[in-house]
């Protein structure tokens, strides 16, 4: 659990001086990825000048470090993978909480923000769970 909430501070705090150079959403932000189907069709009927790709994307690649960094982590204290995703989960929900509590302000918002959450926390878990079960299968 502390491993979780440390990963998830360092996560913020890397999330906030990244904004400064990639402006738009904070990374941990999950909203683009149940934004990211609206979009799409959106982009099919007015063409695809409209099209967000980054923001889902860089939402993903931040979830997938939570979990990369929870395996690692994990893996040097010698832990295990249910560990692991338990870490990855809590660093990726702090981010996602914090987000949330400054951007929700509807409860259609909330909704998305739910979903999106739910997403982003299990790719997070996945993401950790194979990266930890790689390096122990390495180490043996």
């Amino acid at each position: 659990m502390l491993t979780g909430l440390g990963l998830g501070l360092a996560g913020l705090a890397l999330a906030t001086l990244l904004r400064s150079v990639i402006p738009g959403r904070l990374l941990v932000d999950p909203l683009p990825l149940a934004l990211m189907p609206a979009a799409m069709m959106r982009s099919v009927r007015e063409g695809f000048a409209y099209f967000d790709l980054r923001s889902p994307v860089l939402h993903l690649i931040f979830a997938v470090g939570f979990g990369a960094g929870s395996a690692w982590l994990t893996d040097r204290r010698g832990g295990t993978a249910e560990q692991a995703r338990g870490s990855a989960r809590i660093a990726s929900g702090l981010g996602i909480l914090v987000v949330a509590i400054q951007e929700v302000d509807a409860i259609v918002v909330a909704i998305y923000y739910a979903l999106s959450a739910f997403v982003s926390l299990s790719i997070s878990a996945y993401a950790a769970d194979r990266f930890t079960r790689r390096m122990l299968r390495r180490r043996s």
